[in-house]
């Protein structure tokens, strides 16, 4: 692939840019960005769950497997109405638009149900939508295969 002429201009432009950046990274350093670290998901969650409650008009979720009975605070014994479809209900009873977006597996060679979190979570309210994507081999633009692994939560 890089042998082609095209390819190895691409590459010095790209290498160009890099060297001046910190890390040989694509993207210069910036200041003032509003960004958490989190060593493990203890913290993440809880910080989700905050935002979650916090939403007022619109919740924007895109994951790979999202399981509606996953307890965002622990332990679940304590933190009943932190389960992510909870929250959720309870956001779209207040008016929140909700919309997910998770990955439609394989089935011949996976098993996380994404349909069972499509029905579970549609069901909860009229205000959440929830998409699967994207159709496998049998549908009309086969897409043979490959997944999005972004977790994103707005």
């Amino acid at each position: 692939r890089h042998d082609d002429p095209e390819e190895k201009k691409a590459d010095m432009i790209r290498a160009e840019i890099q060297a001046g950046h910190r890390f040989h990274s694509f993207a210069v350093q910036r200041a003032q960005n509003f960004v958490k670290w989190h060593v493990d998901g203890h913290d993440y969650m809880w910080a989700v769950s905050e935002l979650l409650e916090k939403a007022q008009e619109a919740i924007f979720i895109m994951d790979w497997w999202l399981t509606p009975e996953l307890y965002l605070r622990r332990p679940p014994a304590k933190y009943p109405e932190w389960r992510i479809d909870r929250i959720l209900k309870r956001k779209a009873e207040q008016g929140v638009k909700v919309y997910v977006v998770v990955y439609k597996e394989v089935v011949q060679t996976m098993t996380m149900s994404s349909h069972h979190t499509k029905e579970t979570l549609e069901a909860l309210h009229p205000n959440i939508a929830v998409m699967r994507h994207p159709d496998h081999i049998g549908s009309k633009d086969d897409v043979e295969f490959w997944s999005h692994h972004e977790k994103v939560v707005v």
